[in-house]
């Protein structure tokens, strides 16, 4: 058995690293595959850059007007033939052998939908910095671990099989963020995911981080109402669920207190505490609410004001 593997690599305005990442696909050991790019409207020059390798290696190149990157991935699996599919991000490189290991791992494991693995973080110039996670994951019904958040699958160290997306679905096209999260937790629901313990990726990471705003707020909505709309969320245990829903407010309440809605972040923080008690006890809620009760400053007034007392005690006398 010889089945195609199809690489789909969405990009938008990264020529310089595009080309770094499709020279990783063409140097893989497993050499059945399909390498599909989809340009989501860039204006750089990336097709000038990609031509020589649609002329000399059979790239195909999918040119589309800006719609996202959930998007940009499904016209990609969409115009792909592979038995297999692997989604490599265009700032991303693989190893020579990534391909024919995961291919191992579900030929050997036909009871498994889905394989991932640990990968190695690198800096804008592609310099290692260590692995992003350095230790044994997870293989099996992962389902709660990816749920809760406690497991973040990167999309260039999975491989699928095409008929698992078939069963439950591309990427959700309405979620500009968790995308990701969600395509594979909806995976989990259905099929056994295997942890392949070798790092099959080079991760790169990105000074700019990201920032609170309505946007990422609509899209982390989103992402929980799918979850909470599942089939199997709502046949989980009773503890499960009420977990998840506090950590969603927790979330939310914390989003809403860095956008300075103080009432929303107040409500949802509350929320939290009521669906989860030990929150409050693990996850210092309580400064954020007393800050949407009493204002921000009040915080650093209680620590002045402990700073103080500790400094005067200091000065007392040993003895009376």
């Amino acid at each position: 058995m010889n089945p195609k593997v199809s690489v789909i690599i969405p990009t938008y305005n990264r020529a310089n690293f595009l080309i770094q990442a499709l020279d990783s696909v063409l140097v893989q050991t497993y050499k059945n595959l399909e390498i599909v790019v989809v340009d989501d409207g860039s204006t750089d020059d990336t097709k000038r850059r990609i031509t020589p390798y649609v002329e000399k290696y059979g790239v195909k190149y999918i040119y589309q007007e800006n719609q996202g990157l959930p998007s940009a991935r499904n016209t990609g699996i969409f115009n792909s033939s592979g038995t297999y599919i692997s989604v490599l991000d265009d700032d991303d490189l693989l190893y020579p052998y990534t391909v024919k290991r995961q291919l191992e791992e579900l030929e050997n494991h036909p009871d498994y939908g889905m394989v991932y693995s640990d990968a190695m973080v690198i800096d804008e110039e592609g310099n290692e910095l260590g692995l992003r996670a350095n230790g044994l994951l997870p293989s099996g019904d992962i389902y709660k671990e990816v749920t809760s958040g406690r497991l973040l699958c990167l999309m260039g160290t999975i491989m699928v099989r095409r008929e698992c997306i078939d069963d439950v679905g591309m990427f959700d096209p309405e979620l500009m963020r968790y995308e990701d999260l969600d395509f594979v937790r909806r995976i989990s629901e259905k099929f056994k995911i295997k942890f392949i313990n070798v790092p099959l990726l080079k991760y790169r990471k990105h000074q700019k981080a990201m920032t609170v705003n309505k946007y990422n707020v609509t899209y982390f909505r989103k992402r929980y109402e799918n979850i909470f709309n599942s089939e199997r969320f709502n046949n989980m245990s009773e503890d499960f669920r009420s977990d998840i829903f506090s950590k969603y407010c927790h979330h939310l309440g914390k989003s809403y207190y860095y956008l300075s809605d103080y009432k929303m972040a107040r409500k949802y923080l509350l929320k939290s505490i009521y669906y989860s008690p030990k929150r409050l006890k693990k996850h210092k809620i309580y400064k954020h609410l007393l800050e949407t009760i009493l204002g921000k400053n009040i915080s650093g007034m209680i620590k002045n004001i402990f700073i103080k007392i500790k400094s005067s005690l200091e000065k007392l006398p040993n003895s009376f």
